[in-house]
């Protein structure tokens, strides 16, 4: 269910009908420095009142706002056949332009886990490297380059899942009242660490339901683990639409995770525009089937990358 579109207060100066109706504003990204205490190189927790804006500054205005959780674990360095990067430079190239594009529009902030090694074991919960705001894409650009997993110092090999989500239920931002909060996880599979387990996900999930927080789920070249992601999608209260092959948002290459990205944007907030299918994927649904080799996901047929 998207979120109800509302104008975005704006300087008189600029003009109404843009703020309104146009889905590319883009607002200068006005980024916090680093919080004290923050390891070299990388932004300031915004848990703690660092990064953009302290998170703070999204409730009153504009549409729903996200908070990006990203898998930032090993096997996000790996590059699949067909690709030119790995997944998780793949993520940051995507993830970059559509808040750069965005960021006047709806508020973004950026979670990601597991935690850098000087901040926590590979099973802990990460961190909110970039806070939920307004204008936050140089924060979130800047957040994505500083806990790179193929950087040596950075990598820490787990995935905290459940505890991640765990630690987003008692997030102030997302729990503030008078405005709509959504989480959209990006992973490439499933928990993996002491104590993680795919129920233990899904009730982190369904408590965020709880407190009003929707979740988005994109697997993004998550192989065999359709079945745990799409429990998790279910939980989330926001699974993708039909037709598709998976209740999570599908992304198999980074055509694929673009649209995702794009058309659960959409949902959120309706001053941005659903995508189109991409010339190279043909329409499913309404008893046309996918080609050989393709799979189904959001109308659009998409190709199968294990």
């Amino acid at each position: 269910m998207s979120a109800s579109p509302r104008c975005l207060l704006v300087p008189l100066a600029l003009s109404l009908a843009a703020a309104c109706h146009s889905s590319e504003i883009s607002a200068a990204g006005g980024a916090g420095g680093p919080a004290s205490g923050s390891p070299a190189g990388a932004p300031g927790n915004a848990g703690g009142g660092g990064g953009a804006g302290g998170g703070t500054g999204a409730g009153a205005v504009g549409c729903a706002d996200a908070l990006i959780a990203l898998d930032r674990s090993c096997s996000m360095n790996t590059m699949p056949k067909g690709f030119t990067k790995s997944k998780y430079a793949v993520a940051q190239d995507v993830l970059n332009a559509l808040t750069t594009q965005y960021q006047g529009t709806m508020a973004f902030g950026l979670n990601a886990f597991p935690p850098l090694p000087s901040e926590g074991t590979k099973c802990d919960a990460g961190k909110v490297y970039a806070g939920i705001s307004l204008g936050s894409a140089g924060a979130i650009a800047s957040a994505i380059t500083a806990i790179d997993p193929s950087v040596k110092g950075n990598m820490n090999c787990g995935t905290p899942t459940a505890a991640n989500l765990e630690m987003l239920a008692g997030y102030p931002p997302l729990l503030a009242s008078g405005h709509e909060h959504n989480v959209i996880l990006l992973t490439d599979g499933m928990p993996v660490c002491s104590g993680e387990t795919v129920p233990r996900s899904v009730a982190a999930i369904e408590r965020l339901r709880s407190l009003g927080v929707r979740t988005f789920v994109i697997g993004f070249l998550a192989g065999a683990n359709q079945r745990a992601l799409d429990m998790m999608a279910e939980a989330g209260g926001e699974p993708q639409p039909p037709p598709a092959a998976t209740r999570y948002f599908n992304a198999a290459d980074p055509d694929q995770l673009n649209f995702s990205l794009r058309k659960i944007l959409s949902r959120i907030c309706g001053e941005i525009p659903p995508p189109a299918c991409p010339p190279t994927a043909p329409t499913c649904g309404g008893g046309t089937a996918c080609p050989a080799g393709t799979s189904c996901a959001s109308g659009c047929c998409f190709p199968i990358i294990q």
